[in-house]
């Protein structure tokens, strides 16, 4: 199993200029993913088959949503090399835990035992 503690992700995509049909990675995103990959210690090759996430973030407002904020972590461990591809989670646990140590912990379990 791999334990990786990041700062809190920001939605991955914002509206640009063009419009709703037109998402674009926000810069706060990228910024974000930057940061997050100095936290990140990729295993020797990619997770190439399925696997089971579960993240656990600390709320910061009640307007904040789970969805997108796993869709940066699941983008995030594709671009440094943790993951192949988000395609291939079987398995994503979502919650808010007021407790945690950091303001995001990702648990990546890989193997046949995915559903």
């Amino acid at each position: 199993m791999i334990r990786i503690a990041l700062p809190y992700p920001p939605a991955r995509r914002s509206p640009s200029a063009g419009g709703d049909t037109d998402l674009r990675l926000s810069p706060a995103y990228r910024r974000w993913c930057d940061r997050a990959g100095s936290r990140i210690q990729p295993p020797a090759a990619p997770i190439a088959g399925p696997f089971r996430l579960s993240i656990a973030l600390r709320r910061r407002s009640v307007r904040d949503d789970l969805d997108q904020r796993a869709k940066a972590v699941l983008a995030c461990l594709e671009h440094h090399g943790v993951i192949r591809d988000a395609n291939l989670c079987a398995q994503l646990c979502l919650h808010w835990n007021a407790g945690l140590p950091a303001a995001c912990i990702v648990l990546l379990e890989a193997g046949e035992g995915a559903p």
